[in-house]
C-alpha cells in the first residue's frame, strides 16, 4: 500500500513537471517569435525612413530593437540594426558607446568593431569641424580592416567593400577607382568584382545614394 502511495506521488509530481517544461518551452518559442518579429518592424521602418525622412520611424525602430537585443537568436541582427538607426540620427558618439561595449564575437567577422568604432569617432570629429582628429580615425578604421584583409586566405568581398566605403570618405573618387585598378590587376580572377565596386562607388558618389537594410 505504501508503495503504490509513493509510486502515485511520483506520478503526479513527474506529471506537473512535464506541465512546467512545456510551460517554458512554449514561452521560449514565442519569445523568439516576438523578437523575429521585432526584428522584421525594424528593418521596415529603417526602409521607409530612406523615401519618408520622418525620424519617429527611426525612434520606435530602436524601441523594436531594444527588445529583440536580448534574443540569443536575433542578437547580431539587432547590433547591426541599432549601429544604423544611431548612425541615421546622426548620433555618432552613441554609436561608437555601444559598439565599445560589445565583444568581438558580437559581429560577424572579427574587424567590424573596431573599423566602426573608429568609424564613428570620425564621423563626431567630423560634426565638430575637427578635420584632424577625423582623418586619424578613418585611417585606423581604413587599417583594422587592412589587417583582417592580409590574414585572409581569400578575396573576403564584404572586407573589401567596407575598405572602399571608409576610404571613400578620405580619399577622391580618382583615387578610389586608382586602387581598384589596381586590385583588378592584381587578382584578375576577382576584376569583375573589382570593377562591379568601382563602378557602385562611382554611382553612389553622383547620386549620394543610401543602402536599404534587407
Amino acid at each position: 500500500m505504501i508503495f503504490l502511495v509513493n509510486k502515485m506521488i511520483v506520478l503526479i509530481q513527474l506529471f506537473f513537471l512535464s506541465i512546467l517544461v512545456n510551460s517554458c518551452h512554449g514561452q521560449t518559442v514565442t519569445r523568439t517569435e516576438e523578437c523575429k518579429s521585432r526584428v522584421a518592424n525594424a528593418s521596415k521602418m529603417i526602409n521607409s525612413f530612406y523615401s519618408e525622412k520622418k525620424q519617429n520611424l527611426l525612434s520606435d525602430a530602436l524601441k523594436e530593437v531594444e527588445f529583440s537585443i536580448n534574443c540569443p537568436e536575433t542578437k547580431a541582427k539587432s547590433i547591426e540594426l541599432k549601429i544604423s538607426i544611431l548612425s541615421l540620427q546622426l548620433q555618432y558618439d552613441k554609436a561608437s558607446e555601444f559598439i565599445n561595449s560589445l565583444s568581438e564575437s558580437d559581429f560577424s567577422k572579427s574587424y567590424k568593431k573596431n573599423m566602426q568604432s573608429y568609424l564613428f569617432k570620425a564621423l563626431s570629429f567630423e560634426s565638430k569641424s575637427d578635420s584632424q582628429n577625423r582623418d586619424v580615425n578613418f585611417k585606423q578604421s581604413i587599417e583594422s580592416i587592412k589587417q583582417f584583409i592580409e590574414k585572409s586566405k581569400s578575396i573576403d568581398k564584404e572586407a573589401y567593400y567596407d575598405l572602399f566605403f571608409v576610404k571613400s570618405k578620405l580619399l577622391k573618387k580618382e583615387e578610389i577607382s586608382k586602387d581598384l585598378n589596381a586590385l583588378k590587376k592584381k587578382y584578375p580572377s576577382d576584376a569583375e568584382f573589382f570593377e562591379l565596386l568601382k563602378e557602385s562607388f562611382n554611382e553612389e558618389a553622383k547620386q549620394g545614394t543610401l543602402q536599404k537594410v534587407d
